[in-house]
């Protein structure tokens, strides 16, 4: 009896070779991504939260039109946005806020608020502390909060705050990777207007 052999469609083996393709790697996130959505406002308050008298309006300087959130100081209270994101587990986070006050900008005398911060200062502190800063920033971490500070000129021209966080938990509470954070910025009490043009959270500048 002769023994009969069967051959190995080549089918077959192409396929295995066509899914897993020469040379394909995961991309590595980019580091000066913006971390927070609708950092621009183009689409107005959304994605981000408030607190206080806010709303979206649209400006125009040098033939320009854009769209800025308006925060309206109050008397007894402090006016804030804040945004959750995603982010990689990082021991350092660069911030920039683009912002101006209006004419009649006034930072007001509530009680319970802290003195005022060094401006682009680096703050630790538990729990959450409000001081007499003409802008705050706040970031969560395990079991406390950074914080830095900007200056705003009555009337004055869009100013950046810039500032770099470092020393941030890799873990969070549960240990777990520290992977979502939360951003607030915040506006004292007072009076007048401040205007945020952009708002940019990225692992490297």
């Amino acid at each position: 009896m002769t023994a009969r052999c069967r051959s190995v469609p080549f089918l077959a083996l192409g396929l295995l070779l066509v899914a897993a393709p020469a040379g394909a790697e995961e991309t590595a996130p980019d580091p000066t991504a913006n971390l927070v959505a609708n950092g621009d406002f183009k689409e107005g308050e959304s994605k981000w939260k408030t607190s206080g008298r806010i709303k979206d309006v649209e400006l125009e300087e040098s033939g320009e039109k854009f769209t800025v959130l308006e925060l309206s100081l109050r008397d007894d209270d402090t006016t804030e946005i804040w945004q959750e994101f995603d982010v990689k587990p990082s021991k350092r986070l660069h911030i920039e806020i683009v912002a101006k006050a209006s004419e009649d900008f006034k930072v007001g005398g509530m009680r319970g608020l802290e003195p005022k911060m060094k401006v682009k200062g680096s703050y630790l502190w538990y729990p959450k502390r409000r001081t007499r800063n003409d802008l705050l920033v706040e970031i969560n971490d395990t079991g406390h909060w950074h914080y830095t500070a900007g200056k705003l000129k009555p009337g004055g021209d869009w100013t950046t705050l810039s500032h770099n966080f470092r020393n941030l938990s890799l873990e969070n509470a549960r240990g777990r990777d520290f992977d979502e954070r939360e951003m607030f910025i915040i506006a004292p009490p007072g009076e007048g207007k401040i205007w945020i043009k952009s708002v940019r959270v990225s692992l490297k500048k």
